[in-house]
């Protein structure tokens, strides 16, 4: 499992430019914090001690992939704003 894992990354990441994998990647992380956005607020909703324990774990993801939303939102701009540098 793990080498058909390396294969298969090694041939996406050969086959694509570095703007689509960095595309593909953000959108997956984006994709990924709102799944998981929606998840922790239908916990919230359902109360109870168990969902409180699932509303802390999903925060230990969460917190990450906002910052990694951050840090592609920011990039994301400056290349518009400043294609040069890019």
């Amino acid at each position: 499992m793990t080498t058909t894992v390396t294969d298969a990354t090694k041939t996406f990441i050969s086959s694509n430019s570095l703007a689509g994998v960095a595309t593909t990647v953000g959108l997956v992380a984006v994709l990924l914090l709102v799944a998981l956005m929606v998840e922790q607020e239908l916990l919230r909703a359902y109360g109870g001690s168990r969902a409180r324990m699932g509303i802390e774990v999903t925060k230990g993801f969460i917190v990450p992939l906002l910052l990694a939303f951050v840090v592609i939102v920011v990039l994301r701009f400056a290349q518009i704003l400043h294609p040069y540098l890019f």
